[in-house]
């Protein structure tokens, strides 16, 4: 008889989506004893569904890719997708990003305060993004890769880089601003021109805190 499980172990990291026998659940998970027939057996772990047994994450996780795995190509989630349009799985009761769940089977738990990052929608110019970018579907753990959210901001934005605003203005030298926190890219002649057309909409607001200040 066997049960599925996922471990937590620093012993099985990159092992997460596989099959375990009773007395590795036993050794790995310290489970509680439940009785049987009357008789107490300290083998068996506490079953956790009513009914027919639960189908194997590693069955449901693979039955919902492309039938093609190319080990190059993206590895596009077929099953639930979130309001974002990221692959969805449920594990133990929980619902997680199924491309979070493919990384770590592979290369283990997410360091604390990281993201996983698709590098294919990097390498991509023309994708649209948002929600109709399909590199959120990809579960393939050669596109992952676990870095800060900034940089997963930065590389965003190096992406979709382009040389002018929507406005004409040339993206760069004096004119560009970058944010230093979030690395995000902004014309500086856009930016006055949106602190002047506001000053003009409430200057007299403005003008009138300004002598309840000094008055002050």
């Amino acid at each position: 008889m066997f049960f599925q499980a996922q471990i937590r172990d620093t012993r099985w990291h990159g092992r997460e989506l596989r099959e375990l026998t009773m007395a590795d659940i036993v050794e790995l998970l310290n489970v509680p004893t439940v009785t049987v027939d009357g008789v107490k057996d300290e083998r068996l772990p506490v079953p956790t569904t009513v009914g027919r047994p639960a189908t194997p994450i590693a069955d449901r996780f693979w039955a919902r890719l492309d039938a093609d795995l190319d080990p190059v190509q993206c590895w596009h989630w077929t099953g639930t997708l979130s309001y974002y349009r990221y692959g969805t799985i449920t594990t133990r009761k929980k619902v997680r990003q199924a491309h979070v769940v493919a990384y770590e089977s592979v290369h283990g738990p997410v360091p604390d305060g990281y993201q996983v990052d698709h590098t294919c929608h990097n390498a991509d110019p023309d994708c649209p993004g948002n929600r109709d970018c399909l590199h959120r579907r990809c579960v393939n753990p050669a596109h992952l890769e676990a870095v800060t959210p900034a940089e997963n901001k930065r590389r965003a934005h190096d992406r979709i880089r382009k040389p002018v605003c929507p406005q004409g203005h040339p993206m760069d030298g004096d004119n560009l601003y970058v944010n230093p926190v979030s690395g995000q890219r902004a014309c500086k002649t856009c930016k006055r021109a949106k602190v002047r057309r506001w000053y003009e909409s409430n200057k007299d607001a403005y003008n009138a805190s300004r002598r309840r200040t000094r008055a002050a």
